[in-house]
């Protein structure tokens, strides 16, 4: 998944969800909505008598008129049958994402057969549905080392997996890879931990058998290596491929892009500060190769952007302390080298951009922070120590998840040059929940034919060309999103939905 450490990238139930609509802090002083056509919309909450009213900016750029890889009809669904093969199916990350992809298809298929329930304002269906749509006829295909592991994640989605199919694979063996993708349509590469790896084979199968590609890789090298070693490839294939597509990064990526651009209370300003921070309770649920990332990730200098050069700071010693709304409140994050810095910096153009990251309890980060001053960079850059490190402390992290939870949350905040600030704040209850979410939502978007072939980064706005309907499916099930906002609003919201979409 996307993760970042502990957890690196289940709901509010029905009844429980509500809702505020609101005009932009910047424009309620200004009168101006930003750039581009306002278009109002509707969006029906769990309540039958509660819908969210919100505006929502269309903004024509050549990406979105000319791209796209002929794939699909523009709507995404072009009656044939759609394979998905997710790599690490049978872990916490990739059941999830095949959970989600499976959900979202059987909606699909509700809604063509006129099945869908009434609404009180039906263009919030359709415009959900756009996402969907893409999904809709998606045979999944989970696969992974251990056929063992199946039956466990089939128990943990007993409605969206009990009768998913399974293919062994290794991804590290060109020939086994070649097999599994064989008439596949798209790959979703979520077998991590993706530290410390020398190629991009995954990738590089795609390529050789004209499959799509994403994945849910949070690591910065090997972000860097796929685009700088394999676009060309990508491209000359007619393939497109999207790296570091999950929650964090990922999703968290899309949100600082629509801040700068699509979404900024401030158009006619230029972002100058970029800063990510992110929570998880515990591990957040999602297994141990991601507590095999977090040790991974204490071995990498940290990147951060300021004034424009690049920066190397020690893994998780600066200290910030970031308020994530009533429902978490203030907790401590700490740097780490995650890819969504470089790929901020070189999409966006902005000149400061960090990424902090928090778990709790506060023992975790103390540990992280003593692991990290302590081994030596090479025992933290052994994938074998990593691992092992990972299955011996799996059970104590699986008590401790127990006690604290699952939740995940992220904060953006940017800060532009007239020193204004816009924030935004996303809080789920279930961390591999959210993450299978947010990756099939990248999912939808290269399924709909509309991503031009090449690697992409998630910023970039050829991948996400409906924010609004992106933003539907990654958010589902979501406590808080809230989207450009002043920051003191964040501070005030408890368990609410808030799409400030404009």
């Amino acid at each position: 998944m996307n993760s970042s450490s502990l957890s690196r990238a289940a709901g509010a139930g029905a009844g429980r969800i509500h809702s505020l609509a609101f005009v932009p802090w910047s424009s309620r002083r200004s009168g101006r909505t930003g750039r581009g056509t306002r278009h109002e919309c509707a969006c029906a909450t769990a309540s039958p008598k509660t819908f969210l009213r919100f505006q929502v900016k269309a903004k024509a750029t050549a990406s979105t008129q000319e791209t796209g890889n002929g794939n699909g009809n523009g709507n995404g669904y072009n009656g044939k049958k759609k394979k998905v093969v997710v790599l690490g199916g049978t872990g916490r990350v990739g059941s999830a994402t095949a959970a989600a992809i499976i959900r979202e298809s059987r909606k699909a298929a509700r809604e063509s057969k006129g099945e869908r329930e009434e609404k009180e304002e039906s263009s919030s269906a359709s415009i959900a549905s756009n996402a969907s749509n893409a999904l809709r006829g998606v045979d999944v295909v989970i696969s992974g080392r251990r056929p063992e592991k199946v039956k466990e994640v089939r128990e943990l989605w007993p409605d969206e997996l009990r009768a998913v199919a399974y293919e062994q694979c290794d991804i590290n063996d060109p020939e086994s890879l070649d097999r599994v993708l064989d008439s596949a349509d798209l790959v979703i590469h979520a077998a991590g931990p993706f530290q410390q790896t020398s190629s991009c084979s995954v990738l590089e199968a795609a390529i050789r058998n004209k499959v799509g590609y994403i994945d849910v890789c949070d690591d910065t090298e090997h972000t860097q290596r796929a685009k700088a070693n394999l676009a060309k490839a990508a491209q000359e294939s007619g393939i497109p491929a999207v790296v570091s597509c999950g929650v964090y990064p990922g999703l968290s990526n899309v949100m600082a892009s629509y801040m700068c651009d699509a979404g900024s209370p401030f158009p006619e300003n230029k972002p100058l500060k970029l800063r990510f921070s992110y929570f998880t309770a515990g591990s957040g649920g999602v297994g141990a190769t991601i507590l095999a990332t977090s040790v991974l990730l204490l071995g990498e200098k940290v990147t951060q952007f300021v004034e424009g050069k690049r920066q190397q700071k020690e893994p998780y010693a600066e200290r910030n302390v970031v308020e994530f709304g009533q429902k978490i409140g203030k907790r401590e994050v700490f740097g780490l080298n995650l890819p969504e810095v470089l790929t901020a910096h070189e999409i966006l153009g902005i000149p400061n951009v960090s990424a902090y990251f928090g778990t709790s309890p506060g023992i975790w980060n103390f540990m992280m922070q003593k692991m990290a001053q302590l081994l030596p960079v090479s025992l933290l850059q052994n994938r074998d120590f990593a691992n092992g490190l990972a299955q011996v402390i799996m059970p104590l992290v699986v008590a401790v998840d127990k006690l604290v939870g699952k939740t995940t949350a992220m904060r953006i905040d940017v800060k532009y040059d007239n020193d204004k600030t816009s924030s935004s704040l996303f809080v789920h209850k279930d961390t591999a929940y959210t993450a299978g979410t947010s990756t099939a939502a990248f999912a939808a978007a290269l399924l709909s034919g509309k991503v031009p072939a090449g690697v992409h980064f998630p910023e970039e706005r050829c991948v996400i060309q409906d924010y609004e309907a992106f933003f539907r499916l990654a958010s589902d099930e979501t406590t808080i999103f809230a989207v450009a906002q002043a920051p003191w609003r964040l501070e005030k919201i408890q368990k609410r939905i808030i799409l400030g979409l404009y």
